[in-house]
């Protein structure tokens, strides 16, 4: 995971370098809320509660999107 603070100029890795490939984020709607990641090289759904700094590898699925529910931020 990494980020930008620039508009892309420069860029900072917060977490899982090297272990996963990102091809899909989705944040939940609630301030503070999950943002969840799709792993293309696990095929694995991950969830972060600190904003990317670190992650739980949840459910192997068959993704090629995904989104976080509106009012239910756990339902992805």
């Amino acid at each position: 995971m990494i980020r930008s603070t620039d508009a892309g100029r420069t860029w900072k890795t917060l977490s899982a370098e090297g272990e996963a490939d990102f091809h899909s984020l989705q944040q939940a709607s609630a301030a503070g809320a999950a943002l969840y990641g799709f792993d293309s090289q696990s095929g694995r759904l991950w969830v972060s509660a600190d904003n990317g700094r670190s992650w739980s590898k949840r459910a192997k699925q068959p993704l090629l999107d995904l989104a976080a529910h509106a009012e239910e931020t756990e339902t992805v």
